[in-house]
């Protein structure tokens, strides 16, 4: 059968898989499993090594439990192509030393697990210790972004229509290498207004500002604990304030929320009071009513 009617092909003799070009991305992670499973399993090495040349249908239905058993295990949709495919190779046929052969997938199962598992880990240990500036320099090249001086803004719209996935980590790696402070030393939630200050500020404090209406207003939220969230809205007919845009997009749990409600409501209450000291100093000074008697009224 030729490759274009097949999803993936391993070649015993090359030790080499080919995959259908014309699989999706979806189809090829549950493909590529499979056909890594039979190069796994049915290289020439092992087959010596068995003792026993496989027949096909036992090759199929070790390499298809293998992919089934991986991808299930990352919570990657299966569909109905495993399960149907597997059947296909099992049904009315008597495969040989079953056990043996469970026991070859649980093997290779566990293997695969492992090592993605690993390569993962170290891809979120690299993306910690990338650089910034080079993060930074990465997306402007992927947006065509050549111009240094080009406003805030304008470069979020050039990477939204180039690659919208980005936005997050551009926001981020700028406030990182804008505030060269170690966000994950924060004990609070805590936010940097871009273009406003050179610092993160306590959540509330950042967020209790006149905002422009007119003006894009970019951010970067730390909660402890959690990764950072970068985001921006144009101007107050998108949102009223960083606050209510993260409420909008709901990108936090219903519990940040109210953590992050209840931060809110008491920096509005402390700048109330605040404000009505700032009026009893001005009244007291400008009138002969003694300080004592003002508060009594």
């Amino acid at each position: 059968m030729s490759l274009v009617q097949r999803r993936g092909c391993f070649y015993p003799e090359l030790n080499a898989i080919a995959l259908n070009p014309r699989n999706s991305d979806i189809e090829n992670v549950t493909v590529l499993i499979h056909e890594l499973a039979h190069a796994n399993l049915h290289n020439t090495e092992r087959n010596e090594e068995r003792g026993i040349e496989l027949n096909p249908h036992e090759k199929e239905f070790q390499a298809e439990m293998v992919a089934y058993t991986v991808a299930a295990h990352f919570d990657f949709p299966t569909d109905e192509f495993s399960l149907s495919y597997l059947a296909s190779w099992t049904q009315g046929r008597d495969l040989r030393d079953k056990e043996d052969l469970l026991h070859e997938v649980h093997q290779t199962s566990g293997h695969f697990i492992r090592e993605i598992h690993t390569s993962l880990e170290q891809e979120k240990v690299l993306e910690r210790e990338a650089s910034p500036l080079m993060m930074i320099e990465h997306i402007e090249n992927v947006a065509h972004i050549t111009d240094q001086g080009m406003p805030l803004a304008e470069r979020l719209e050039r990477i939204m229509q180039h690659s919208p996935e980005n936005v997050g980590a551009y926001l981020t790696s700028i406030a990182k290498q804008d505030t060269q402070q170690d966000l994950s030393t924060f004990d609070e939630p805590m936010m940097l207004v871009h273009g406003e200050t050179d610092f993160f500020e306590p959540f509330a404090k950042a967020n209790d500002r006149d905002f422009d209406e007119h003006k894009t207003i970019a951010y970067t939220m730390v909660i402890p604990g959690e990764e950072p969230i970068s985001q921006y809205f144009r101007g107050l007919d998108e949102a009223s304030s960083p606050f209510h845009h993260i409420l909008k997009t709901e990108v936090v749990s219903k519990d940040t929320e109210q953590v992050l409600e209840k931060a809110w409501y008491d920096e509005m209450i402390s700048t109330e009071d605040r404000d009505l000291e700032k009026v009893r100093q001005v009244v007291t000074r400008h009138s002969n009513v003694p300080e004592q008697d003002f508060r009594s009224r």
